[in-house]
């Protein structure tokens, strides 16, 4: 009777996972009941849609919970200075695509926390537009992909995405992104990062911060990735990683790159107005090649007593200011 009675509190406590869709019909207030098709709020077991054609679009009121949600092209979403937390508790695909996000509330920012889930059910952030700096908070184990299909996604504003989990993160895999501000990421929890596979285009400064573990590819050998600012990347594995490092080129003098610990390396046709580049203690059955990039502070290139067998280290056709 005592077990009969702790499992029915405890699944009293867990809210229903139930699909629902903003209409507008009363005004822009999400928290209005009118405004969802279900007449009923949205919480924590909710599946929210916010479709296109509307004449009301949602105005968040507080911070709000909810377990996944999908925006559609065409639709908008005003954050008025509020977090949004998805928290993906059951099986379901977070989709924002074709989405406007903006945030009326001056001197606040965008927070958009998504806890991706478990079993495979990966999050997209397809050909939107970010009126507004925003803040990405991602946790878990599920996929992160940004850029895979659609448009471009373009940032007005500074753009910040905190890897807070195992998950696979790609951003601007298919499609190149545009950021008019600074671009930054941090990566926390070892898992595997892939950005600018198309190419991408930042305005401001650009930063990468890597220390725990996880392959890093940052750029591709055929698209150019152009940044306006400084570049700033710092890697040191845990355990022995992958780093590659394609057809990078900024404009502002200042930054620096310190990569450490790397299964092998490939830097080639990067051109990096930085104070020092660095690589060292690059081990592992992996080649290494420096080739064909232009350097204008100190380079600094050491592998670690253990890097043998045979796997060598490739320098050439580089041009070094320092």
């Amino acid at each position: 009777m005592k077990t009969l009675l702790i499992f029915l509190i405890l699944t009293a406590s867990i809210p229903s996972v139930f699909a629902q869709t903003w209409t507008g019909t009363t005004n822009t207030s999400w928290d209005v009941p009118t405004n969802w098709n279900s007449g009923t709020v949205p919480n924590a077991g909710s599946n929210v849609t916010i479709p296109a054609s509307l004449t009301n679009y949602p105005v968040l009121q507080a911070n709000v919970t909810i377990n996944g949600i999908t925006m559609v092209p065409g639709s908008s979403l005003d954050f008025n200075g509020k977090k949004l937390s998805v928290i993906t508790n059951s099986g379901v695909y977070n989709d924002i695509s074709g989405a406007i996000l903006n945030n009326s509330l001056s001197g606040t920012d965008i927070v958009l926390e998504i806890n991706t889930g478990t079993g495979g059910y990966h999050t997209t952030f397809n050909s939107n537009t970010v009126n507004d700096n925003i803040t990405f908070d991602l946790s878990n184990s599920n996929a992160f992909n940004e850029g895979i299909a659609g448009l471009k996604n373009i940032y007005n504003g500074h753009t910040t995405f905190n890897i807070n989990g195992s998950m696979t993160f790609v951003y601007a895999h298919v499609v190149k992104s545009e950021n008019n501000g600074n671009l930054v990421f941090n990566r926390t929890i070892d898992g595997s990062t892939s950005m600018f596979n198309a190419g991408g285009l930042v305005s401001g400064n650009f930063s990468y911060t890597n220390l725990t573990s996880g392959t890093s590819s940052l750029g591709h050998v055929a698209n150019r990735t152009a940044i306006g600012g400084k570049v700033d990347i710092a890697i040191n594995n845990l355990s022995t990683s992958s780093f590659v490092l394609y057809r990078i080129i900024n404009q502002t003098s200042g930054g620096a790159v310190s990569v450490q610990n790397t299964l092998g390396f490939t830097v080639s046709s990067d051109t990096l107005l930085v104070n020092s580049f660095s690589i060292s203690g690059y081990r592992g059955s992996a080649y290494a090649a420096f080739n064909n990039n232009k350097i204008s502070g100190n380079l600094n290139v050491s592998d670690d007593l253990s890097y043998t067998g045979g796997y060598d280290t490739k320098v050439s056709h580089n041009e070094i200011g320092g």
